[in-house]
């Protein structure tokens, strides 16, 4: 968590109060130089040692699938507590909201991490596809890996939507809220 560089609102008494602690979303740029520095890593080491690693396997990128699906689920059960858009529905919990923003840039940052080593398989793999049977029988999993990775940063993503704070009403042209919080989707 970063401290937003400005104080709060003023006190009654008048005087500014602390900054308030701020968790801002992913940023896409950050999560594509996770995804090419993997793939540049990866497709160096598969330079180097492609013939003795073992063939890949199937399972990261079905682990991969179901934790996105995980994922997926949260944010599906969340979205309509913490938007309040189902009547009856409890609220969620606002620590666990936290916990759940925690998890989804951890997951985003996952996934990018491994569709960036499934990109840089891949780079070697294709033009050697032909030339080596073990190339070609690798790239169908190198292809889920990458789909599977990528879906987990779809999941992660959404679900950090999700976590962010309702829109409240604005007070002032800063976008603070009537309670004083800062609203990000006011500029």
């Amino acid at each position: 968590m970063t401290e937003s560089p400005t104080s709060g609102p003023p006190s009654p008494s008048g005087s500014p109060q602390p900054p308030r602690p701020t968790f801002p979303p992913t940023r896409s740029s950050s999560l594509l130089l996770v995804l090419l520095a993997a793939g540049v890593a990866a497709r160096w080491a598969i330079d180097l040692w492609y013939g003795k690693l073992p063939p890949l396997s199937w399972s990261p990128a079905v682990t991969l699938t179901v934790v996105a699906g995980c994922v997926a689920v949260i944010a599906a059960w969340a979205r309509p507590r913490i938007r309040r858009t189902r009547p009856g529905l409890p609220p969620v919990n606002p620590l666990l909201a936290a916990r759940l923003a925690v998890l989804a840039k951890a997951s985003a940052v996952l996934g990018a991490l491994a569709a960036g080593l499934f990109v840089g398989a891949l780079v070697w793999l294709l033009p050697r596809k032909d030339e080596i049977s073990a190339a070609a029988n690798d790239m169908p999993a190198a292809i889920a890996g990458v789909t599977a990775g990528l879906l987990l940063i779809a999941a992660a993503l959404w679900l950090e939507h999700v976590c962010r704070v309702p829109s409240t009403p604005t007070n002032s042209q800063d976008g603070t809220g009537q309670d004083g919080v800062s609203n990000p989707d006011v500029e």
